[in-house]
């Protein structure tokens, strides 16, 4: 059975009919989008970054019907701030992406009088299931360079409070959230930190690991004092406290806290801090921190496998590509084999 068929417009239909039997037909039909360039989307279309960071940009074609073409030729430019970045004719990574790159040499008086980064995509040549192609659109990101800690909201120092007998090292972690509500670790990177009285004892100003004094002062029973961060105009404190053993170290109840208890990150190519440490700290019934044999991490409960993961051994998050929520677990053991359990939970994304 032959028949006629027309195509008008941009939408086509292709018609097949087969005779079947005693006169039934089986008819299929397969309906088609053009193939036109009707806009380029660019992900994300804003970015903030630091002197040094980098942000990935991926660009989508799509059709007049809202299709995700293929076959599309992508150009890349950089229409501002060629200045500012690295290897501003270098950009592309193939394809639909491109990665803008800040000067790590940037400084606060050249951001002053411009730190803006244009970067322009330019789509042609999509092709459709047919091979019919035609169409051009385009679309620009905008990157914005910051130095660090100008766009910091507020500082806490974890753990917050926490007593130490003489001898023992506690690591801190400076945590930083933004004015979006997004935290980020600076403890090594941007973190200024200072040690109200020198008699508690030594902090490592690259890394935040502080350090007790051997001993308490002459008569002193318990010396207090505080441990400041201080990122861009932003500061936040912990209290340290150095005491004696109370009691019997280890007496139970024990309890391991995880530090940060909460938090949000942004998704990984935002350019963007997107990694977290946490820290765990069991402290017994009187008060007194106890040390561990181990300590394990892992992450339990995402709603997403691609949300993102966690280093076994160091305990440090790094997002991923998915927005979503888990649970931070910490697995611990103490000296006298006590199995120890502690939780935080994370969010990634908007």
């Amino acid at each position: 059975m032959k028949g006629k068929f027309w195509l008008k417009g941009p939408v086509f239909i292709l018609f097949s009919a087969t005779l079947v039997g005693c006169g039934g037909v089986v008819v299929s039909a397969l309906l088609g989008e053009s193939s036109n360039i009707r806009e380029v989307d660019v992900s994300p279309a804003t970015a903030t970054i630091e002197p040094g960071g980098s942000v990935v940009l991926t660009a989508s074609a799509r059709s007049l019907v809202g299709k995700v073409l293929g076959g599309v030729n992508y150009q890349w430019t950089v229409e501002r701030g060629r200045d500012l970045i690295v290897n501003p004719e270098e950009i592309t990574l193939g394809g639909n992406r491109a990665q803008v790159t800040a000067r790590s040499d940037l400084t606060a008086s050249q951001l002053e009088q411009n730190n803006l980064v244009i970067v322009k995509v330019t789509a042609s040549g999509g092709s459709s299931w047919l091979g019919i192609s035609s169409g051009s659109a385009s679309a620009t990101a905008t990157i914005t360079i910051v130095m660090p800690g100008s766009n910091v909201l507020s500082v806490a120092v974890f753990p917050d409070v926490i007593g130490l007998q003489p001898g023992m090292s506690q690591q801190f972690i400076a945590f930083v959230t933004d004015s979006k509500g997004f935290s980020r670790d600076q403890t090594a990177q941007a973190a200024e930190w200072q040690l109200s009285d020198p008699r508690l004892g030594s902090v490592n100003l690259q890394t935040g690991l502080f350090t007790a004094a051997a001993s308490l002062p002459a008569g002193e029973e318990r010396l207090q004092g505080s441990l400041t961060a201080q990122v861009g105009q932003a500061s936040g404190q912990a209290t340290v406290i150095l005491k004696e053993t109370v009691g019997t170290l280890g007496e139970e109840p024990v309890v391991l806290t995880v530090y940060p208890q909460q938090v949000k990150l942004p998704l990984a190519g935002t350019g963007k801090e997107n990694t977290q440490r946490f820290l765990a700290v069991a402290q017994d019934k009187n008060g007194n921190t106890v040390p561990l044999n181990s300590l394990t991490w892992e992450l339990q409960a995402l709603s997403h496998s691609n949300v993102g993961t966690i280093n076994p051994s160091t305990g440090v998050f790094t997002s991923g590509t998915v927005s979503g929520t888990g649970t931070v677990v910490a697995l611990a053991q103490t000296a006298t084999g006590q199995d120890l359990r502690g939780t935080a939970e994370l969010r990634v994304g908007e």
